[in-house]
């Protein structure tokens, strides 16, 4: 089954980054007001959006190569940034949106934790 490739769910978490990273990039405003994140007066969102577009490259590439390690610690940092998110949460409020993305990365971690077991 598709779904439970690991290189489908890294490719596909890929897919999202690019998506996530043009969006910032070029339209930050527009994505921001629509999950209700206050809008930064600075350049340091399209920053942001530039790293999630490398990031996006690197999955996409190594879900082409079929890079298991790689995968592997995917699971782990995509676990990581979400228990970082909620300390963040907790010692200085962030918007509650942001915990949203981080726990759609988490998820899609656990997809691909799933995937790795389900083919080893």
């Amino acid at each position: 089954m598709r779904l439970l490739n690991p290189a489908f769910t890294v490719f596909i978490f890929g897919v999202y980054l690019l998506g996530q990273g043009f969006a910032l990039l070029f339209f930050p405003n527009v994505l921001l007001s629509i999950f209700q994140i206050p809008i930064p007066l600075d350049y340091w969102i399209k920053i942001v959006g530039i790293a999630l577009i490398i990031l996006g490259f690197y999955y996409i590439g190594t879900a082409k190569f079929n890079l298991i390690l790689f995968f592997q610690l995917t699971v782990i940092g995509r676990s990581l940034q979400f228990v970082l998110f909620l300390i963040l949460y907790f010692i200085q409020p962030i918007p509650v949106m942001l915990l949203g993305f981080s726990f759609f990365e988490f998820l899609s971690g656990i997809w691909t934790y799933i995937a790795l077991k389900k083919n080893k």
